[in-house]
């Protein structure tokens, strides 16, 4: 009799603890990035026949395979994933920050003539400075 009792109670588990999320990617759960980037979410389970459900801010998104390609927006959003297979749900959430790029301020007293050769400084003394020069073609940099 405990045979039966056994066998069941370890059906019951494995059905429990299937269906689990492996691996993500990014692996981070904070994710940096700057306006107009794409990144692709996904994540890898056990089993593989998984339904997934792809929420960005709360709204559910078309998207129903293990991966979403996000194109990157301002401030912050909450990007979640829930894999659901037989009883389990399984589920992983993304922070991501959209930033603008960078922009570089050389004060009001420097200016850059177009066809030139800017110099960037930085470090501290005259014997230590270190410079990088962009050569400026127009209103683009020279590769």
């Amino acid at each position: 009799m405990k045979k039966p009792v056994v066998f069941l109670f370890i059906a019951i588990l494995t059905a429990v603890l299937s269906g689990c999320i492996l691996s993500k990617i990014p692996t981070k759960n904070d994710v940096t990035m700057i306006l107009g980037e794409q990144i692709t979410f996904s994540v890898k389970v056990y089993p593989s026949n998984e339904i997934y459900v792809w929420t960005l801010d709360g709204a559910t998104l078309s998207n129903t395979g293990k991966s979403f390609v996000y194109s990157v927006q301002e401030g912050k959003h909450t990007l979640t994933v829930k894999a659901m297979h037989a009883l389990v749900i399984d589920k992983q959430t993304w922070n991501i920050y959209g930033n603008s790029p960078p922009i570089a301020n050389a004060g009001g007293d420097e200016s850059v003539a177009i066809d030139s050769t800017p110099k960037f400084f930085w470090g501290s003394g005259s014997t230590h400075r270190r410079s990088i020069l962009f050569p400026i073609s127009g209103n683009r940099l020279i590769d």
